[in-house]
């Protein structure tokens, strides 16, 4: 019963969730990694297709108070779009807060 109640805390400790769930480098190591077939699969647009949309709103991104990247944020928004996956998924998997990710798309 003892053990039973130390993993309830744990559970219920927001921080240790927080590490549990979060992708870790998703954008930065797995995205670039994946091949151009799983990225269209997942993005639902080819890399070219990306970063064609990264030069055309790039200059749309204030980049001094940013503390995410222009490319991570199209690609939160792109995976929303080309999958049914909730924001605390998506957040999850882009390593951002729930509200982060709401606001982003």
């Amino acid at each position: 019963q003892g053990m039973e109640s130390d993993e309830v805390v744990m559970c219920l400790n927001s921080e240790y969730r927080q590490k549990l769930s979060k992708v870790h480098n998703f954008v930065e190591i797995t995205v670039p990694a994946m091949r151009e077939i799983d990225f269209k699969t997942h993005f639902r647009l080819t890399r070219t297709s990306v970063e064609v949309i990264f030069s055309m709103i790039g200059h749309m991104f204030h980049t001094d108070n940013m503390k995410i990247s222009m490319e991570k944020q199209v690609l939160v928004t792109l995976w929303y779009m080309a999958n049914s996956e909730t924001h605390r998924q998506i957040a999850s998997r882009f390593d951002v807060s729930n509200s982060t990710s709401y606001k982003i798309v």
